[in-house]
């Protein structure tokens, strides 16, 4: 049928929905009504008289949830005096991991909560139980703005509310049950940080900083945003990168690199190697760090690097007079930018231009702390004429840059650079260690994926963080 979205009812009606469809979903998801996928009830009233006479104070029953029950943010109220008891066979039971949703009146589609026990409920909230799908998935759903849009589009009457007729036709996105439960997995992981944030505001900063570092974490283990099949593999691209260089060594272009190598894994034993020219692979599965998603790949960061260089070793001291040409060292740079302006060397005209033959910082290009206080990073916006102390190195890669910079700000990098840097007086991570340092590649596509969804999450975080100070 066109590849369109239909509904099928029960009389053998078929009608197109896809106008209703709101975005399209990854490949193994399907779009499912609720109904399709839960059983779905409304509860009992019991008037205010009876209530107080027959269900107060009963020591052994059902816990009876009303819609006051529930606040704002799902969370429960169970002891609030009334209790249904187990000989009342004609009320509704809510089963332990269900989800109840207001439908009717002010908190319409805005009360919704889980319950981890069964409950007896008011005729105003719905119940939502799943047999075969993953119930957190469905209540995180429920609490979507997409669910929410859908709510909102069939509320009617004058007090606002669905029916239960449509609330059981609105569409759910549905992944295979591991995926649900993965999803599930991240998302209170995330939400485990951000309570973290909301009830620990003596130490904002350090809680802020731990949920950070949990999605950098996972953004770089290919856990953040959903994979997508017809991404172009890491590992094509990455080839395409070794043939476009090998075609400038044999023009003369450039000069092989005595480490050039690429890696690989072996469909035959599953393991990686590392392939130099000209000699043997080297079987190095004992040094990759984390296993990857399908479609991407470890390399070293040297090999997707067009500009891999460090400061002057041993720099001008600089005139007194202040110019419009400056050389920063690793203590100007932040993790977002370039900082402590007052604190730089001035150079002429003349000594810039000398300078800049080594590092000719561009936008777009990263600057990274290698010594001193090291892993420090932030990508070069281009509007100063910068040089640099050898305590800062410069890279330009052929891949998304604004991704390798989340790398490199995510705990296992962070990691790599403490425990590979050398030094006696003062640590540094030098250039050599620097390129051969592993780095993981997704397609270029997801790259660009993470990086938004990254900095959108980092937003939300920083917002907190101002609305708590």
């Amino acid at each position: 049928m066109h590849n369109r979205h239909y509904e099928k009812f029960a009389d053998g009606r078929i009608k197109d929905i896809e106008d209703e469809i709101p975005f399209t979903v990854p490949e193994r998801w399907v779009w499912a009504s609720l109904s399709e996928i839960a059983n779905i009830y409304t509860g009992n009233s019991i008037n205010e008289n009876e209530k107080n006479k027959k269900y107060s104070n009963v020591s052994d029953g059902l816990f009876y949830i009303a819609t006051k029950d529930i606040d704002f943010e799902g969370v429960i109220n169970y002891e609030n005096g009334i209790k249904i008891p187990f000989s009342e066979s004609k009320f509704k039971i809510a089963p332990a991991q269900s989800s109840l949703i207001c439908i009717e009146g002010g908190s319409a589609g805005r009360k919704i909560g889980f319950i981890n026990k069964e409950v007896c409920f008011v005729n105003k909230l719905c119940c939502l139980h799943c047999e075969f799908i993953d119930n957190l998935y469905l209540f995180y759903y429920l609490r979507s703005s997409t669910f929410i849009d859908f709510f909102n589009v069939n509320k009617s009457g004058l007090i606002g509310g669905v029916s239960l007729n449509l609330l059981k036709r609105i569409p759910l996105p549905l992944p295979p049950l591991s995926e649900q439960q993965r999803i599930v997995a991240e998302i209170e992981a995330i939400f485990a940080h951000i309570d973290l944030l909301e009830t620990n505001k003596a130490d904002l900063q350090t809680a802020i900083k731990q949920a950070k570092s949990k999605i950098l974490d996972l953004a770089i283990r290919g856990k953040l945003v959903p994979q997508d099949p017809a991404d172009e593999p890491a590992s094509v691209m990455l080839e395409r990168l070794r043939a476009e260089k090998e075609a400038k060594i044999a023009a003369g272009e450039m000069k092989r690199d005595k480490n050039d190598s690429y890696i690989y894994k072996n469909s035959t034993d599953n393991c990686y190697y590392e392939k130099f020219g000209g000699k043997n692979d080297i079987c190095i599965d004992n040094e990759i760090p984390f296993e990857l998603p399908e479609n991407w790949q470890w390399t070293k960061l040297g090999r997707i690097c067009d500009k891999l260089v460090d400061g002057d070793h041993n720099p001008p001291k600089g005139i007194e007079e202040k110019t419009e040409y400056i050389m920063i060292s690793s203590r100007n740079i932040n993790h977002n930018t370039v900082e402590d302006l007052e604190n730089v060397r001035y150079l002429t005209k003349e000594m810039f231009e000398v300078e800049n033959l080594r590092t000719n910082a561009a936008a777009g290009d990263i600057l990274f702390t290698s010594v001193g206080s090291l892993g420090r990073s932030c990508i070069y916006d281009g509007s100063m004429n910068i040089c640099f102390q050898r305590s800062v190195s410069i890279l330009n890669t052929k891949v998304y840059n604004k991704y390798v910079k989340f790398f490199f700000d995510s705990n296992f990098y962070q990691n790599y650079v403490a425990e590979h840097a050398t030094g006696t007086a003062q640590m540094g991570f030098y250039l050599q260690e620097m390129a051969e340092s592993f780095i993981a590649i997704p397609p270029i596509s997801e790259q660009k994926r993470i990086v938004a969804k990254i900095e959108e999450i980092f937003n939300a975080l920083d917002d907190i963080q101002r609305n708590l100070v």
